[in-house]
């Protein structure tokens, strides 16, 4: 049995026993507090889960956006927007394996990792796009990005580049940019 099976096994035995404390709350105090235990239990997927439902959001995203018309440029944007969607996932391993070539050849799998703990900001859905948004044909495209937590009162910009690489999008770089 893998590390991964056997957590797995864990975390669905961690999650029966406060099953059945919650349910049993419920019928010793009645005051709630086992139905909500149970809910809270119900609905906290395990982060396998979690990534296929991200995972799942993202591709029905990307699947639209590329059944309109556009050309190369927006398509290269709407990759990036699938690809900040797919930062959500527990396991980064999709996201990293949707990088160049020459990007992974720089960056390893767990500098990636770092680089984005320490960018939560580029998770935020209250962002905007500049430089790179008037529609030409090509392969190769830089855009800049502006996220803002919520309640913040400045952006925090970022360059990114994307490339096509054996027709398919693949982000290249990914830098801070002066505010």
């Amino acid at each position: 049995m893998s590390n991964r099976e056997s957590e797995a096994g864990t975390a669905g035995t961690f999650l029966l026993l406060l099953g059945l404390i919650g349910g049993g709350s419920l019928l010793l105090c009645g005051c709630g507090i086992g139905a909500w235990l149970v809910l809270l239990i119900a609905s906290n997927p395990t982060p396998k889960q979690w990534d296929q439902r991200v995972k799942e959001q993202a591709d029905q995203y990307w699947q639209a956006k590329q059944q309109q018309p556009m050309s190369d440029q927006y398509r290269a944007r709407a990759f990036l927007e699938y690809w900040l969607l797919l930062l959500d996932m527990k396991n980064l391993d999709e996201p990293y394996r949707l990088t160049s070539k020459a990007f992974q050849a720089r960056i390893s799998r767990q500098q990636f990792e770092d680089f984005l703990k320490a960018r939560p900001y580029l998770k935020e859905r209250d962002h905007n796009w500049s430089h790179g948004v008037d529609g030409n044909p090509g392969d190769n495209f830089s855009f800049m990005l502006h996220c803002k937590k919520p309640g913040d009162r400045v952006y925090t910009n970022s360059n990114l580049w994307v490339v096509r690489e054996a027709g398919e999008w693949r982000v290249d770089r990914l830098e801070d940019a002066a505010r």
